[in-house]
């Protein structure tokens, strides 16, 4: 899994979205956010917080199929890259 740029990551959740968007209300996809934050146009979870999205990223990256160094080093930087993504940046 290489994650480069910002476009390769869903802007809700801050993990790659491995081409699997989520969709808008007359259901087409989302060209920002992946299927598991978004559907039909609206966020899955729109009460979650920051902090509470950063756990659930942060069990999502542990049960990566990924070596523990690559995790570890995902985990390092996970919380800058959430807070950088078009859903946090404006409230954190």
């Amino acid at each position: 899994m290489r994650c480069t740029l910002m476009n390769d990551i869903c802007q809700s959740c801050g993990l790659p979205h491995m081409n699997q968007f989520g969709t808008e209300t007359n259901q087409r996809t989302s060209s920002i956010y992946c299927h598991r934050c978004y559907q039909n146009g609206e966020f899955v979870d729109y009460a979650i917080t920051f902090d509470e999205m950063k756990v659930h990223g942060l069990t999502i990256i542990d049960q990566l199929n990924t070596s523990t160094l690559k995790k570890r080093f995902m985990k390092f930087f996970y919380p800058g890259v959430l807070k950088r993504t078009e859903r946090w940046r404006q409230q954190k």
